[in-house]
């Protein structure tokens, strides 16, 4: 699924393993703006593919023979190692992504993503946290409308 080495759009940059790696190093996080075209046209992300190096380890796909039936969310690991100029190494491995049901997004994760849809809108800001704050109690809310209004 990630097929495009060197996006020339954010679209393109969501399936851009590449990208992901740059645009991490250079931003520390991601965001809906990661993924829009003037994102994936910085000059500075560009100077960093050709110090990427992307392979696929058949040690992360494991032993499972039902791994090809498998969605790309739930099939092996994906592991990430960063060799620094000075020859040190970090490796990260992750065994579920975020928002897998065995790794669940905490609620300031999700309020964090909220907050980052809220800013591509016209919605106050104050208005959307209050809205927020209704949602995570969701199940006790007894008129969604009081959302609807914040959030028009």
């Amino acid at each position: 699924m990630l097929t495009y080495p060197q996006p020339k759009t954010g679209l393109e940059g969501k399936f851009s393993l590449q990208y992901a790696l740059a645009a991490g190093v250079l931003d520390g996080q991601y965001t809906l703006w990661s993924c829009t075209d003037e994102a994936v046209h910085r000059t500075q992300l560009h100077a960093l593919y050709p110090r990427l190096s992307v392979a696929e380890d058949p040690r992360c796909t494991g032993d499972d023979p039902l791994l090809e039936t498998r969605s790309s969310g739930s099939r092996g690991v994906v592991e990430v190692e960063a060799v620094r100029t000075d020859g040190q190494r970090a490796t990260v491995r992750i065994a579920r992504a975020p928002g897998h049901p065995s790794c669940e997004l905490t609620w300031d994760d999700i309020a964090t993503k909220f907050m980052d849809c809220v800013t591509h809108t016209r919605i106050n800001p104050g208005k959307a946290e209050r809205a927020f704050g209704i949602l995570k109690r969701l199940e006790t809310c007894v008129d969604v409308r009081e959302v609807l209004t914040l959030l028009h």
